[in-house]
């Protein structure tokens, strides 16, 4: 009977072999020896995290460096910011209240206008030459001013203080009412109403109230009395 016997493999087989279980292991073998926490930002190549390999949720505002994101990077596009949008009606609100003081300005301004075209400047009053025993009765003098119709303007008030003279003043001939004398109705003492005459020659004399005698001596108003004098 032939004994068999078994063939030595050859050198080169062997190298393959080896050659071969490396190849299979050794990925496996290098990741083992290296060391936790080894990678960092120079051993990654540019480029090498794209979007595919991050996590959903994964970058969190605590991964995110203060200043990062600048405003070049954020899309504002549709963004509404809570406090910014009250600042945007606040603006609104000062420009509303503006365009309200400016018509409030406009309208005291109008007003102002207003009350000064319907006033006239302040008449500056002549003083009356009281004759006869006649004076001033108050604190206001008796006077008159003519306006440019030619209308004569009284102030004040006026008593006899001695004497029985019912004239107690006269006014300039050129102011003479024509051409007639002119009755005015004026206040005398007590609430009773007498009356002035102005006559064509200047001269002026009151009357006591029908009722009342010696109304007019004790108080003759002039305020408010008014002629058309013969030059206007």
């Amino acid at each position: 009977m032939r004994k068999s016997l078994l063939k030595r493999p050859s050198p080169a087989l062997v190298v393959s072999i080896v050659a071969l279980v490396v190849a299979l292991g050794g990925t496996a073998y290098a990741g083992s020896l290296i060391p936790t926490n080894s990678v960092g930002t120079t051993q990654l190549q540019n480029g090498a995290v794209t979007t595919k390999k991050i996590k959903n949720g994964a970058v969190t505002t605590s991964k995110i460096t203060n200043g990062a994101v600048t405003a070049s990077k954020i899309n504002a596009s549709g963004l509404t910011v809570p406090n910014a949008l009250h600042a945007n009606n606040a603006d609104n609100a000062t420009n509303a209240t503006n365009a309200v003081n400016a018509v409030n300005a406009a309208n005291a301004t109008n007003a102002s206008h207003a009350i000064t075209a319907d006033r006239l400047p302040a008449p500056t009053f002549i003083p009356l030459t009281l004759i006869n025993g006649w004076v001033s009765y108050g604190l206001r003098t008796p006077g008159y001013v003519v306006d440019a119709q030619g209308v004569v303007h009284f102030v004040g008030a006026i008593y006899r203080a001695t004497g029985t003279s019912i004239n107690p003043f006269d006014m300039p001939t050129a102011l003479a009412p024509s051409p007639q004398h002119v009755d005015l109705t004026v206040d005398e003492n007590g609430g009773t109403t007498g009356r002035i005459l102005v006559n064509t020659d200047g001269t002026v004399t009151v009357q006591d109230d029908p009722d009342a005698s010696g109304s007019a001596e004790a108080f003759t108003s002039l305020e408010g009395v008014t002629y058309v004098s013969g030059t206007p």
